[in-house]
């Protein structure tokens, strides 16, 4: 057996594979491969993968709110951009009925705007989605334990559109 270098096809996959002299093609790595002519046996090297560039995160600000309340616990506009826009969407946990839930994040939202368009943000859209995104189950027995584990879904999420 021999020690070829063999190109693909589509000259984006390389191998080395080892062949019999008599064979003109061969399947390595999943790809069927040409043997080119004869050459002195290397190996085959994968270009270096040029450096991509880190995307900036987009601006993204966390809000929460206690059980049951529209104002926020704590805010603190820091990193958003006053000339982007954004999308503030207000959300709830499944405590209580679907409607009371969706005007409550509903609430929670243009509270939030409200605080936002103070501190000089002027392009903002309001969404508010209620209990659909809460990822807990809903059929627990409501305890404080359960009440402070649902805080993460108590929340405006500030996204940038």
């Amino acid at each position: 057996m021999d020690f070829w270098y063999a190109p693909a096809y589509e000259e984006r996959h390389q191998a080395v594979v080892y062949v019999f002299p008599e064979y003109k093609h061969v399947l390595a790595q999943g790809v069927y491969l040409s043997l080119t002519e004869i050459e002195e046996p290397r190996l085959a090297q994968k270009d270096p993968e040029p450096e991509k560039p880190e995307k900036p995160k987009p601006n993204r600000l966390i809000i929460y709110f206690d059980f049951n309340k529209d104002k926020p616990k704590r805010f603190d506009p820091k990193g958003l951009d006053k000339d982007r826009p954004y999308l503030l969407v207000g959300h709830a946990d499944w405590i209580g009925s679907e409607g009371y839930n969706l005007r409550l994040s509903q609430r929670r939202a243009f509270n939030v705007k409200k605080l936002l368009e103070k501190e000089g943000l002027k392009d903002l859209k309001v969404e508010w989605r209620g209990e659909k995104d809460c990822e807990h189950k809903k059929g627990h027995k409501i305890t404080p334990k359960l009440i402070r584990e649902l805080e993460v879904c108590r929340k405006v999420e500030v996204l940038e559109r």
